[in-house]
């Protein structure tokens, strides 16, 4: 675990062969992508400066890259990885609930819902992901014979308002998931000989 001192970012780049960027219970600040505060809430300009700086020298980027681009691409993936899956179990969803804290970005709204065509919804609840755990077990273990009654406590109250999805930027994903999917493809074989390798 590396401590977040940015201005140790070039040493770190040099000592390790790779890096895992966790996330945490923080919000990145709007300003870095020229937005207003609407709800970011634990920001730690320190770790996410230090972040982005070592992600930047992982990934070969230079000054023209800006913090924008950065953030839009993981936005990006996430929705291309979303649509990738719910298309491999033929899950036909008409809204899309999303929850965390880059969640309460419109941003990542906007692009989520145009990539897999899916209205959004936003569940503001900071501990979902524990929540989410708890009743996946209550139902496994039989405590539960179903969600319906659990999501009245710990979904229903933290719904936010529907978003529907943008038609164009929807048609501008629809034609880069393609290529999407053909570049992760074209990785197979990078992969298997990665897994020899370790």
């Amino acid at each position: 675990m590396l401590p977040s001192k940015p201005e140790l970012a070039d040493y770190y780049f040099n000592l390790v062969d790779g890096i895992l960027l966790t996330g945490g219970d923080f919000d990145i600040d709007p300003k870095i992508y020229n937005k207003k505060n609407k709800g970011a809430k634990n920001i730690k300009n320190k770790r996410t400066t230090f972040e982005i700086q070592i992600y930047k020298k992982f990934l070969g980027l230079n000054k023209l890259t800006e913090t924008f681009d950065l953030v839009r691409s993981i936005y990006e993936s996430l929705g291309y990885a979303c649509k990738d899956c719910y298309e491999s179990f033929n899950a036909n969803l008409d809204l899309l609930r999303i929850t965390g804290g880059a969640s309460n970005s419109p941003s990542i709204q906007k692009i989520l819902g145009a990539i897999t065509k899916n209205k959004t919804q936003v569940i503001d609840y900071s501990e979902q992901g524990a929540a989410g755990a708890c009743m996946v077990g209550s139902v496994a273990t039989g405590l539960e014979e179903n969600f319906q009654s659990l999501n009245k406590i710990w979904v229903d109250p933290y719904l936010k308002e529907i978003r529907d999805y943008d038609e164009n930027l929807s048609s501008i994903y629809q034609k880069s998931f393609q290529s999407y999917k053909e570049g992760y493809k074209n990785m197979e074989v990078f992969w298997e000989k990665f897994n020899q390798n370790v």
